[in-house]
């Protein structure tokens, strides 16, 4: 079972492979605290997207 962060606790570093090559290395090339949230939302959309599509659900 993965583990929750608890309040003070830093993010760990993560790495996304990028469509077209590349990659996304978080937190460490984003800029402030305010965007990693704004990132980890938009991330968690955009798979929550995705599933639906592939399982043929609106």
């Amino acid at each position: 079972m993965p583990q929750k962060l608890n309040p003070g606790e830093l993010f760990p570093s993560l790495n996304l492979s990028l469509l077209g090559g590349g990659s996304l290395n978080m937190p460490e090339d984003l800029s402030g605290p305010m965007t990693l949230a704004c990132s980890i939302e938009a991330l968690v959309t955009l798979l929550l997207s995705a599933l639906s599509w592939l399982c043929g659900t609106p």
